[in-house]
């Protein structure tokens, strides 16, 4: 098992610094949708083992493999958000989680070395930047 989550660590690093041809399952940037008032939501186009391109939604469970752990991410729980700025922050994390097929992304945090996890902070930090300058833009033309 450590050897597994050593591996998976690896390879969020190498993900990380290669960008976004390197990732073969999530093949699009998360985006964040509310389904319920306050309550937000990720979404990545994912390859499915069908060959299907569908999204995925970060409360998924039925879609996901027999024993397959929920994300583990979220503040409200099960890949649950009570902003769309928390959402938007957890981005990168979980389209990471989608395309390592589904491990317990803190087991994984916790296996990285302290350089990856400094890059994966700084790579999160603008990763959902677009989409939230779109929502911050969408709101100040409400006003």
């Amino acid at each position: 098992a450590a050897a597994q989550l050593s591996k998976l660590a690896s390879l969020v690093g190498e993900l990380l610094r290669r960008g976004g041809e390197a990732y073969v399952r999530a093949i699009g940037r998360p985006t964040v949708n509310e389904y319920y008032p306050g309550h937000f939501l990720l979404r990545v186009p994912y390859i499915s083992a069908k060959h299907k391109a569908v999204r995925l939604p970060s409360n998924v469970d039925k879609k996901l493999p027999s024993g397959t752990p929920r994300y583990d991410g979220g503040d409200a729980g099960a890949g649950v958000y009570s902003s769309r700025q928390l959402a938007e922050e957890d981005a990168l994390r979980y389209r990471l989680w989608v395309e390592l097929r589904f491990p317990r992304m803190s087991d994984v945090l916790g296996a990285m070395s302290g350089d990856d996890l400094l890059l994966l902070r700084n790579t999160a930090a603008g990763y959902g930047a677009p989409a939230g300058a779109t929502a911050a833009a969408e709101a100040t033309n409400q006003d």
